[in-house]
């Protein structure tokens, strides 16, 4: 896929789920759709108001069994990793500090996963994870890894508005407030948007964080997405 581009590989990866209207097709058509990256597993996880709802899980055969007989679940490095994450990040980048740790390390290469990427999705009502496993990680382009995080963001977004309660609020954006996040979107940085708008660098960087704000977004990664999910671009 050389030279396709962020953006244009982001849309076929979200465009493979936007037509699903449950957690679970959205999961799988993601899923489906990145078996092209080598994909082998994906695990969506949210929590909101104390409650965890499985939003989408495709493991490889028998890796349930195994995690579970193991119990491996208290001791899942990416699930503390992923308090202190708000940014996606590679499996391999987690320090693995002790011997129940790379038990655990050790059966996923014994299931053929080399390596996996977690992107996390943060507010301030909720936190989730999608997960997902790869054959071969580091063989992808730096865009097509940044394409598959934007497109994790995007379509976690979308399965949990399918199966999280939501209050229903509209979110308004006042004009400059989108037009911020869509010349974000587009790739343009803060000093190129304060020039096309004629507005300084810091009344982009407020704009920017109003718009966070009514979003219920932590980064201006989730931001992009739940605008995009929300039809406000």
């Amino acid at each position: 896929m050389t030279g396709y581009g962020v953006s244009n590989i982001a849309l076929d990866l979200i465009g493979a789920g936007l037509g699903e209207t449950t957690a679970a097709g959205v999961g799988d058509a993601y899923f489906a759709a990145l078996g092209r990256f080598g994909a082998r597993a994906i695990f969506s996880r949210d929590i909101s108001n104390g409650v965890t709802t499985i939003l989408s899980r495709h493991s490889p055969a028998g890796w349930e069994d195994i995690y579970a007989e193991q119990q491996f679940a208290g001791v899942n490095y990416l699930t503390r990793e992923l308090a202190q994450r708000s940014s996606a990040f590679a499996w391999s980048d987690v320090p693995v500090l002790n011997r129940r740790e790379r038990q655990l390390w050790n059966a996923v290469m014994d299931f053929g996963v080399r390596d996996g990427l977690a992107i996390p999705f943060h507010s301030r009502s909720s936190a989730g994870v999608t997960s997902l496993a790869f054959d071969r990680l580091h063989d992808l382009s730096p865009d097509e890894r940044q394409a598959i995080e934007m497109a994790g963001l995007v379509l976690h977004d979308r399965m949990r508005r399918f199966a999280v309660p939501q209050a229903g609020k509209l979110t308004i954006l006042s004009p400059r407030e989108r037009d911020c996040v869509a010349m974000m979107a587009a790739g343009r940085r803060d000093a190129e948007i304060a020039t096309a708008l004629s507005i300084s660098h810091a009344t982009v960087i407020t704009y920017m964080n109003s718009a966070k704000r009514k979003l219920d977004a932590r980064t201006r990664a989730q931001m992009v997405a739940i605008a995009l999910m929300q039809g406000l671009l």
